[in-house]
């Protein structure tokens, strides 16, 4: 068994967990500035060769290095920029190492890098002034101090956001109670470069994690699930949904009549007035439109079969449809004085015209609602848009019958048509099964920034779900286009050449890049005067 027991097991590789802190950076994380006082208890008027000014923000993301069973190291490479004597700016750039421990909480459902206990290490000032080491040494310790109280008591955990946040049900009621319960999560760091992630939410104990092997099999995230587990998961939701496992359609086609309708209409009225009336009709733009709903009325049986396929038993579903036929009409209507008698027979002009009408008309309307028992069906199992596991029902035994009015208003060819149309839209749109929780965040933002599952391979095997994938940062995917040529302040409403020293203060959040400079300056943003000068729309 792959998983050890466990009821959903997580392998991720450090490139995903970096993924997750540039996303941080990009955010604004670790950006901080403030005071501090060398010495105490002076006067005022001395503070200004005592005290000091300092902004700190990273300069690049952070490296995550993971060690040892639980620990990590994470680099931080920082711009530290300080005001001394009053008023002397004076830059750096300095980095340091975290050594934090990696936690799950079962009660907020999240994994994170516990800075709590962090050591900050190797803390370094690349002094590009040549201070005499004594201060340099100063700074550092005051460095420490000011990182250390931020990460431990601002921070105090970094949350790994893409994945198993919350584990979430789709369309679930508010409150604890219609959430899955987490009974069990343990975490180790395999061969220094895998974390592993057991978590069990039906069962209290679990095998032992520290035997766990690398099944990743080199993608960047490997989630194993246990068959009973997805079994588990789907009566929960199915038992606590606010869904009503129900799914609409709605739709139009054009109609190809072949003058069925118009010959039938014209014959009936040639009939009724003993063939003095003769009526010529013509039908165009003939379209049907249609809506209709699917649901499952009661919840079917399943098993795994090979790669991602599902059996399901005893499917029951409803299905309504309605169809309005409409066409532009015109009509033109004579008498024919020789009423049956063939106008070759006739000595005189027997047709006299009565009147024309041309109108829009809705010429049938009809309304079905059937109750299906399907015994056998087929799926697959694939993963929706909030990124849970489903089951699609892609094969059913389907057999509509239509009552007596549509047999005898449409042709056999429309009727056909319009019997193989709802039967496929009624297998298109039976509800999804939902198997399990959201495990990649779909919709989740960090600072603006969302995710998305770029490939990934399923199937399901010795009685456990197996998922490989990469897992993508949608506003950081490479796109192999050229880097804007203006960089816009968001803050201060000011337009940049790339090259304009004022882009260092600007923070990473608050950056927008423009390739054309009018579309910068149509968006409200000024140029800078001293690197583009004076532009601007009128």
């Amino acid at each position: 068994m792959g998983q050890n027991n466990y009821d959903l097991l997580l392998q991720m590789d450090e490139v995903l967990l970096n993924k997750s802190l540039a996303a941080l950076y990009y955010s604004g994380f670790l950006s901080l500035a403030g005071e501090y006082n060398f010495v105490e208890g002076i006067p005022a008027s001395l503070h200004d060769f005592t005290k000091f000014s300092y902004r700190i923000r990273m300069k690049n993301e952070p490296l995550i290095d993971l060690r040892g069973r639980d620990q990590i190291y994470i680099k931080f490479v920082i711009e530290l920029k300080l005001t001394v004597l009053g008023g002397m700016p004076l830059e750096f750039d300095a980095g340091f190492f975290i050594n934090s421990r990696i936690i799950y909480d079962a009660v907020g459902r999240k994994i994170s890098f516990d800075l709590s206990q962090a050591v900050i290490t190797d803390l370094y000032i690349n002094d590009i002034y040549r201070f005499h080491p004594r201060f340099i040494e100063n700074i550092n310790q005051v460095m420490m101090v000011v990182l250390s109280s931020y990460l431990k008591e601002d921070k105090r955990t970094i949350e790994i956001p893409l994945v198993l946040r919350q584990l979430k049900l789709p369309m679930m009621p508010e409150g604890e109670a219609y959430q899955l319960p987490v009974r069990l999560g343990e975490v180790l760091i395999l061969d220094n470069r895998l974390l592993v992630v057991g978590v069990n939410f039906f069962m209290q104990s679990a095998g032992d994690i520290n035997i766990i092997e690398d099944m990743s099999g080199g993608s960047e995230l490997y989630i194993n699930l246990k068959e009973e587990t997805l079994h588990q998961v789907f009566n929960f939701w199915w038992d606590n949904t606010e869904y009503d496992k129900s799914e609409h359609f709605s739709g139009s086609f054009p109609i190809h009549s072949d003058g069925w309708l118009e010959k039938a209409s014209d014959l009936l009225t040639r009939l009724l007035s003993l063939g003095f009336i003769e009526s010529k009709t013509s039908y165009h733009n003939l379209s049907c439109h249609y809506d209709g709903l699917v649901k499952i009325l009661e919840k079917p049986d399943f098993e795994f079969g090979e790669g991602n396929t599902v059996r399901l038993h005893s499917l029951q579903i409803e299905a309504r449809f309605q169809a309005s036929f409409s066409a532009e009409l015109i009509k033109d209507i004579k008498v024919d004085t020789s009423s049956f008698i063939p106008d070759r027979l006739t000595p005189w002009e027997d047709d006299k015209p009565l009147w024309r009408r041309e109108e829009s008309r809705e010429i049938l309307k009809l309304d079905q609602e059937v109750q299906l028992f399907i015994n056998e069906a087929e799926g697959i199992i694939s993963i929706n848009q909030e990124h849970n596991l489903v089951i699609d029902i892609v094969k059913a035994d389907i057999h509509l019958e239509m009552g007596d009015k549509w047999y005898n208003t449409l042709s056999e060819s429309a009727l056909n048509f319009i019997i193989d149309l709802f039967e496929q839209k009624i297998l298109e749109k039976i509800p999804p099964l939902v198997i399990s929780p959201a495990l990649i965040l779909s919709k989740y933002e960090l600072g603006g920034y969302t995710m998305q599952v770029s490939t990934h391979s399923l199937s399901f095997d010795h009685d456990e779900l197996v998922l490989r994938m990469n897992v993508g940062i949608n506003e950081l995917m490479s796109q192999g286009v050229p880097v804007p040529i203006y960089i816009a302040n968001k803050r201060s409403k000011k337009v940049h050449n790339y090259d304009c020293p004022s882009i260092e203060d600007i923070e990473m959040q608050n950056r927008l890049g423009f390739y054309v400079l009018y579309e910068a300056l149509k968006e409200g943003y000024s140029a800078c005067p001293s690197c583009i000068g004076a532009s601007q729309l009128r």
